[in-house]
């Protein structure tokens, strides 16, 4: 396979990286048609839907990752660009809550996150405590997350966290372990000091992520199935390899959600697949969901209900006043 300039090696990576664990060799066109007809419907919607599956489909097969044409050149932007776009996506739930986020910094690992605490909030009753992961930065960031949670965290009593994570790469990245590992001492030095200051209830903490915050959602959730009682994943990358062998049997008593949309892009969608497969297959007790008429889009009221229905007895971390 020749990659002769930038733009060939540019088109080899993203199409290399989009399917991780699935790369595409096989040479026969009717196998690989349907594929390039999916990342183009996903990418690009109907705008010249034609030229796209022509494009990808010879990327696809070609002995030369060329694309030939200034043309085609601009249209296989346009598609990535239409990629990025998504992982973007608005934050629709409303931010009118009585009490407002902070910013803090932890102070054993000198990073940021952002934190909410209900105003309904009082000492005597312990909080249930979500964990956000966000996904690709700039697309998506800690600050999207705890205000796509914040009302949901009002209504339901919660506080919630959202990090400032490494390693959430959802176009090009799989989750690094170095990454994970440094977003594990991170987020479970937050919930540590969450204990002293505030009475967090400890049977109850849920943590979730949208999009490559699937990563750490994963593989920090599991790896603590004595933190957290709920792991969900909100259309969701997912990479097998790096998770499988790092975490305990103990993890598959933790209850897992994967849910993604209908219209959600076809990696998004294929990666979710693969995580309720090898959850499944390794023992795990997985609720799995597909939203009618949803694409890459934020969700949490999904994962909120699946929360609540999952709650156990409260443990208090701090012992009442009353």
């Amino acid at each position: 396979m020749r990659i002769v300039d930038t733009v060939d090696l540019f088109a080899f990576v993203f199409l290399y990286r989009l399917l991780p664990q699935q790369r595409i060799v096989a040479p026969a066109e009717k196998t690989l048609a349907p594929t390039a007809r999916l990342l183009v419907r996903d990418l690009a919607g109907t705008h010249n839907r034609g030229r796209f599956v022509k494009c990808f489909s010879w990327l696809l097969h070609g002995d030369c990752l060329r694309v030939k044409t200034a043309g085609m050149q601009k249209y296989f932007f346009t598609a990535l660009f239409s990629l990025l776009l998504s992982g973007g996506c608005a934050i629709p739930q409303s931010q009118n809550t009585r009490a407002w986020q902070r910013c803090e910094t932890d102070p054993a690992t000198g990073r940021r996150y952002y934190l909410f605490v209900p105003d309904t909030y009082n000492h005597d009753t312990p909080a249930p405590v979500i964990v956000s992961c966000h996904g690709t930065p700039p697309f998506d960031i800690a600050d999207h997350h705890v205000k796509m949670w914040k009302k949901l965290g009002e209504d339901n009593g919660c506080i919630i966290v959202a990090p400032t994570l490494m390693g959430t790469d959802g176009l090009l990245g799989d989750g690094p372990v170095i990454a994970m590992l440094a977003n594990e001492r991170f987020i479970l030095s937050i919930i540590s000091q969450l204990g002293y200051r505030y009475n967090i209830d400890r049977a109850n903490i849920m943590i979730t992520g949208f999009s490559g915050g699937g990563f750490p959602t994963y593989w920090v959730g599991l790896r603590h199935p004595d933190v957290f009682s709920t792991v969900v994943a909100q259309n969701c990358n997912f990479s097998r390899h790096n998770l499988h062998g790092w975490y305990s049997p103990e993890a598959r008593q933790t209850s897992v959600m994967v849910y993604y949309g209908s219209n959600d892009p076809f990696s998004i969608a294929l990666q979710s697949r693969w995580a309720i497969d090898y959850l499944l297959e390794q023992g795990f007790r997985v609720e799995a969901r597909i939203v009618g008429g949803v694409g890459h889009q934020r969700r949490p009221d999904v994962a909120m209900e699946f929360f609540r229905r999952h709650w156990r007895k409260p443990k208090p971390s701090a012992t009442s006043t009353r």
